[in-house]
């Protein structure tokens, strides 16, 4: 494996990153490159969602699920907030 494909995914934790280089080792370093791409375009912040999750309690229930493109459920989770 490239030691600059190892640098796209530095961010990534421990555990993430062993399961991303078992996945790329089969691929050429083109193919690689391009998957490291899109999975950093689709990756989102743990963090942040734990911290809408938790904003969530407070009155806007699922924040969260618009942050990870699951518009419908967002919207199934402000349905019964705006008839409340």
């Amino acid at each position: 494996m490239n030691s600059n494909i190892l640098m796209m995914i530095s961010n990534l934790e421990t555990e993430e990153s062993m399961f991303v280089q078992n996945m790329i080792k089969e691929m050429d370093e083109e193919q690689q490159k391009t998957f490291i791409m899109m999975y950093q375009n689709k990756r989102r912040d743990s963090t942040l969602i734990l911290i809408c999750t938790i904003i969530g309690f407070f009155g806007f229930a699922g924040v969260q699920r618009f942050l990870t493109n699951q518009i419908g459920m967002g919207l199934l989770y402000f349905l019964p907030e705006a008839y409340a």
